[in-house]
């Protein structure tokens, strides 16, 4: 099985698509019960006993082109992020994680472990961004699937879970 990284290397879709296109793509991801069950099966194997989760989408102009993420969120992470400020934070958390898969792609897709620091890299931006969510134990894991790569829009896919080891050691 490939790293979800080198699936994402591998895609070759232009950002520049229509608006009413790319929001199709987003809520077509979002809807996707196939992407829902293999974000659902991340929560076992990061040993987080959730059964239900919520997903957000949104698309974003980044230099003049349009990138999507979906992040399909916990119910633990959303306990941790609490009501009051929901909206506010998915929208801070998908920005920060579509920014920085953009960021690691520009600076790191030649190079050789790439795949071997992404998840270092990702902590690290989430602990950096995020401090309370990341002291409580949330973590963002990239994903991919055949949906994803299905869509016109270049979006990635993060699961955010609460690490119940970060927690709880």
């Amino acid at each position: 099985m490939t790293h979800p990284l080198q699936e994402y290397f591998c895609e070759a879709k232009d950002g520049r698509i229509g608006d009413e296109k790319a929001r199709e793509d987003i809520t077509g991801l979002v809807n996707n019960m196939d992407l829902i069950k293999d974000a659902c099966a991340i929560f076992g194997v990061e040993k987080n006993n959730d059964t239900a989760c919520y997903t957000v989408g949104k698309v974003y102009d980044v230099h003049g082109e349009s990138y999507g993420c979906v992040t399909v969120l916990s119910d633990d992470v959303v306990h941790v992020i609490g009501q009051d400020e929901q909206q506010e934070i998915h929208e801070k958390l998908n920005f920060m994680l579509v920014t920085t898969y953009l960021e690691f792609r520009r600076l790191c897709k030649d190079k050789e472990d790439a795949i071997e620091i992404w998840d270092g890299y990702l902590d690290l931006v989430m602990s950096r961004n995020f401090l309370p969510l990341y002291e409580n134990g949330v973590r963002a894991r990239l994903i991919h699937n055949g949906s994803i790569e299905q869509a016109k829009l270049p979006t990635v896919v993060y699961v955010l879970y609460q690490s119940y080891d970060a927690v709880y050691g």
